[in-house]
């Protein structure tokens, strides 16, 4: 209670901070029960999470204040929610969370950075905190039975965890030099899908799910968001959870909706294609659309911005790709070459470009001469040189400040070894020895999946 101004010594203010912990706690327990197959236990976390006031109040401070679509408006036309509002939401999702109708979707056009346009539905900012309390409670649930090959849109899982897996598969302790991998590309498939598959197949109480269901009759479809908007959010977790049990046909990984089978010599890419067809003839997918595309691993492979190739002496390899190269130095080009812009606004935005490329091919291998940007240097120093109020010293530093980016990188963090720092995870967890029955004083922890003994938490 606050009266004038004045705060109760014995009143405790809420910590966003505190409520994540808590919530996160009550995810790792939710993780572990179904990793056990206790579903009586789990069904109550997740109760538990559905009805947390606090788990209310992060939804509502995610999607108001935190998501990306906070500026697109829905069907009812808000933007902002004022601090009023945001209590009343939380009022209506505290007593309309198990019989939850969704309004109607607003259809909305948006263009990616590859200039392909795609049709997303908006929901309204009380549909978007309703889907995303439930994404709170389905997430853990879910990803306790993902297999680690699923690297698609999954909570706090880099993109360079992919580079890695390929480079393991392919490296010369594999025998990556004999093998084919074969590409595809379900996305041209995916307007359509069966609902009931989807909804049986959800590890969420059943009142939930009829809400779902609803939101499904108004044509909501799961779909993999671009980089416009975020890629974790409850549309990409249900698009996972649909293309799930695809990693089970063959040796393979997946990210997204691109799936990627690396086959042996005596291994029949015609059959798995059929096993690819009948598993996507299960969900209700047209499995007549999808792209396919079959390469050597010596010719390379182009995946994710990466091309993939095994060198003479057996050793995998990645560099940018070339459409990955070739859409950045236009996007450089385009600036440096704008006679509108002056050097420190050109300077302002081509920091960030640099920085984002080299960020995403950290790991990447340079030595080939042409990554090293020397021509695009070279015409930004004439370019800047130009400029009266630039001479030789200073167009050289501009030039220096623009592309000699150096990220720190720890002596762990090689390609064999990549961390998350100060993030959570659900994929490699620790089980206490009591929580399964043994009884030791060694160790008290370990990973369920890669079997590490810990001594902490």
């Amino acid at each position: 209670m606050i009266l004038n101004g004045f705060i109760p010594d014995n009143f405790d203010l809420p910590s966003w901070d505190k409520s994540f912990r808590e919530l996160f706690r009550l995810q790792l327990r939710l993780y572990k029960c179904f990793f056990v197959q206790d579903t009586y236990q789990a069904l109550y976390l997740q109760k538990l999470i559905l009805s947390s006031k606090s788990v209310r109040l992060l939804a509502i401070r995610d999607i108001t204040q935190l998501d990306v679509q906070k500026r697109v408006a829905g069907i009812d036309g808000k933007l902002v929610l004022s601090f009023t509002e945001r209590f009343l939401v939380s009022e209506d999702l505290k007593s309309n969370l198990n019989n939850w109708y969704s309004s109607v979707l607003k259809r909305v056009k948006m263009v990616d950075k590859s200039g392909s346009v795609s049709c997303i539905y908006i929901s309204t900012v009380s549909d978007r905190c309703w889907q995303c309390i439930v994404k709170y409670s389905l997430e853990p649930a879910h990803d306790a039975f993902f297999l680690p090959r699923n690297l698609g849109y999954r909570p706090y899982i880099s993109v360079h965890h992919l580079q890695k897996l390929f480079l393991l598969k392919l490296s010369k302790a594999s025998y990556g030099y004999e093998k084919r991998v074969v590409c595809i590309d379900v996305k041209p498939c995916f307007n359509k899908f069966e609902y009931y598959y989807l909804l049986n197949k959800l590890l969420i109480p059943r009142s939930v799910k009829l809400g779902i269901f609803r939101l499904f009759n108004l044509g909501f479809v799961p779909i993999f968001y671009n980089s416009f908007l975020k890629s974790l959010d409850f549309s990409s977790l249900l698009a996972n959870i649909i293309l799930d049990g695809s990693e089970n046909i063959h040796s393979s990984i997946r990210f997204g909706y691109q799936i990627v089978f690396f086959l042996k010599p005596l291994d029949n890419e015609f059959i798995i294609y059929r096993k690819l067809k009948y598993f996507l003839s299960n969900i209700g997918l047209d499995f007549e659309k999808f792209n396919i595309s079959l390469s050597s691993a010596y010719l390379g492979f182009d995946f994710m911005g990466w091309n993939f190739k095994v060198s003479s002496n057996g050793n995998c390899i990645a560099v940018p790709s070339h459409t990955n190269y070739q859409n950045f130095l236009q996007r450089v080009k385009l600036i440096i070459n704008n006679s509108n812009f002056g050097s420190d606004i050109k300077v302002s935005k081509l920091i960030p470009i640099i920085e984002e490329w080299k960020l995403y091919h950290r790991f990447s291998d340079f030595t080939k001469y042409k990554f090293s940007l020397f021509f695009v240097k070279k015409r930004a120093y004439k370019i800047f040189k130009k400029e009266s109020k630039h001479d030789a010293y200073s167009a050289k530093k501009l030039v220096k400040k623009i592309f000699d980016f150096n990220y720190a990188v720890n002596k762990m963090q090689s390609i064999y070894f990549i961390t998350l720092k100060g993030n959570f995870s659900f994929v490699h967890k620790s089980f206490w020895f009591d929580y399964w029955g043994f009884n030791t004083k060694k160790y008290d922890y370990f990973c369920v999946y890669c079997g590490i003994f810990r001594d902490y938490f």
